[in-house]
């Protein structure tokens, strides 16, 4: 019930704001209004994660499940509109891309169990450092995404995949091995 209301609380701010913004077209004010709104959903989205590093952004559109099980490292940049749903934990790394449209969900239902509703089954899902997530790719519970790696537009990523690969498809399957410098393994 709290957060529903905190919800309908937020949804009803962002109407406000974005009524106010299409007023102040008219007055030249527009850039400031749009900078307030980003600062506004920024520190709001910072202080409802777990753990949130620097040079983060939370672009409009963008939904948290359960963000306090949601951990983001330092400059990672997501997509409009986003969707991750943490109830099982996230775990995000630092430098790591999240294009449009792409959905990470740490949750699923037991399929063997009837009836399937009420079933939650929590899985957390690891993206180490210096990933690129495509548009509209799908992570499902219980992955691990190895650093440097890139999942392809439109994937759904079932496995865990190797560090420095490409995946692409349904299910996503390697394609290709990354060449990167020595001293990139390093760091």
């Amino acid at each position: 019930m709290v957060k529903k209301i905190e919800f309908n609380v937020i949804y009803c701010l962002s109407r406000i704001i974005r009524l106010i913004s299409g007023l102040t077209k008219l007055t030249g004010l527009a850039r400031i209004w749009r900078t307030m709104r980003r600062v506004i959903r920024t520190s709001y989205g910072y202080s409802r994660v777990k753990q949130c590093g620097k040079n983060v952004y939370f672009p409009p559109g963008m939904v948290i499940w359960s963000p306090q099980k949601l951990t983001i490292g330092d400059d990672v940049s997501f997509g409009e509109p986003v969707h991750i749903c943490a109830g099982g934990e996230v775990i995000i790394g630092d430098r790591v891309m999240i294009a449009s449209f792409s959905s990470l969900h740490s949750l699923t239902h037991d399929p063997t169990q009837q009836p399937m509703v009420g079933t939650l089954i929590r899985k957390k899902i690891v993206i180490e450092d210096d990933v690129w997530i495509g548009a509209g790719a799908i992570i499902l519970p219980g992955v691990r995404i190895g650093r440097g790696a890139v999942v392809g537009a439109g994937a759904v990523v079932s496995k865990d995949v190797p560090p420095f690969t490409i995946v692409t498809g349904v299910p996503a399957q390697v394609v290709k091995k990354r060449e990167v410098p020595d001293s990139a393994e390093l760091t």
